[in-house]
Parts: structure tokens; sequence; C-alpha cells
């Protein structure tokens, strides 16, 4: 499916070509209490800001740039 979406973009799917314009419209998905999911993320940024508390501020750019890098060639990739 999200190769179907991808290439009716690539096809043309601008209102200039006469496609369709899809809108999204964003709603509040958070509950209420916190879950597994939620603690767990916490719990990451725990660990990615102790581990980067030791390490010079260049190590913390790097992995950022290849991380940042790694998602652009990805979604180059998959379009």
């Amino acid at each position: 499916e999200l190769r179907k979406l991808l290439a009716s973009y690539v096809a043309g799917s601008g209102v200039k070509n006469g496609g369709y314009i899809r809108k999204i419209t964003p709603t509040a998905a958070a509950p209420l209490t916190p879950t597994l999911a939620q603690s767990q993320q916490k719990l990451q940024v725990k660990l990615e800001e102790a581990f980067f508390h030791n390490q010079p501020p260049s190590l913390r750019k790097t992995v950022e740039f290849v991380a940042e890098r790694v998602g652009s060639n990805c979604v180059k990739h998959l379009k």
C-alpha cells in the first residue's frame, strides 16, 4: 500500500495534473494513563542521555548525522 501511495504521488498527484489531494486531520491519540510503550520510550531516552553524558559532544553530532542519512536513504530507496 505504501508503494501504491508513493507511485501515485510520483505519477503526478498534484492539483495541476488533475490528481487528488489527501488531507490528514490530526487527532490526539495519547491515552490518559501512561502505557508500557511510553515508559519504555522514557527509559530509552534516559539510557541515551546516560550514554552520551560521558562521551564528547562530537559523538552525539556524528550519531545524529548518521541516523539522519540512513533515514534519508531508506526513504529514497522506498520512493
